[in-house]
């Protein structure tokens, strides 16, 4: 979740982790698909938040490829009004459980604590 300081609505944000796909990249207004290893993200250029919860998801893929417990993870990030300082941050990990086709997975239930979009203040779980 991205959450801007004085903005009333926030974006939810989904991340999806593939091993395979058919058919071919295409730009599109917003990005140019690029590849780069773990080492060569040019995070200089990319949003401040992308260093802190990429290596989440690189974390997931090797665990995925070594058969270690595999964690997802949440992220809500509030940014200032000038849409580029991190403000605050929450990550939060919860364990993932492949099914046995292996195509998709079984999340843990339950969502972590957050951001309280319409309130503007981190909210707790009870």
């Amino acid at each position: 979740m991205f959450v801007f300081e004085g903005d009333p609505l926030g974006l939810e944000v989904h991340v999806f982790h593939v091993n395979k796909y058919t058919g071919v990249e295409a730009e599109t207004e917003e990005m140019r698909p690029q590849w780069y290893t773990f080492d060569q993200f040019p995070f200089k250029s990319m949003w401040p938040d992308d260093e802190l919860w990429i290596s989440h998801l690189v974390k997931f893929d090797e665990a995925h490829h070594t058969g270690k417990p595999l964690e997802g993870f949440t992220a809500t990030f509030l940014f200032g009004a000038d849409q580029k300082t991190i403000i605050n941050y929450q990550i939060d990990t919860y364990p993932v459980k492949l099914s046995k086709d292996a195509k998709s997975s079984v999340f843990a239930d339950g969502l972590p604590e957050g951001f309280d979009v319409a309130n503007q203040k981190w909210q707790t779980a009870p």
